[in-house]
């Protein structure tokens, strides 16, 4: 994500990218925007680009994931956390798209 370019990888808490999850959860979608993310959601989208309600999109957008994550068998931040970190690992690159 951006803010992992802005820190130079480092970033001094956990966190979750919505345009990873999309990616993760719904790996042969055309696009990752948030708009697109938003549309597939059938998520009103309201004055696009201003950053109060971009911010607002991209909570609802998360809610969504979280849902199909919790569908999964995901119910705490460390499970969602140890699954990245486990997504992340060069031997796990390209591997469990269709969870």
């Amino acid at each position: 994500p951006a803010l992992c370019k802005e820190h130079k990888g480092k970033f001094p808490f956990p966190f979750a990218d919505t345009k990873q999850l999309a990616h993760l959860l719904y790996p042969s979608l055309p696009s990752y925007s948030l708009e697109a993310l938003a549309n597939r959601f059938s998520l009103p989208v309201v004055n696009r680009h201003h950053a109060l309600e971009d911010a607002r999109l991209t909570g609802k957008v998360l809610e969504v994931l979280l849902d199909h994550l919790r569908e999964q068998g995901f119910h705490t931040w460390g499970d969602l956390l140890q699954f990245l970190k486990v997504r992340e690992h060069p031997l796990m690159k390209g591997k469990g798209e269709n969870h």
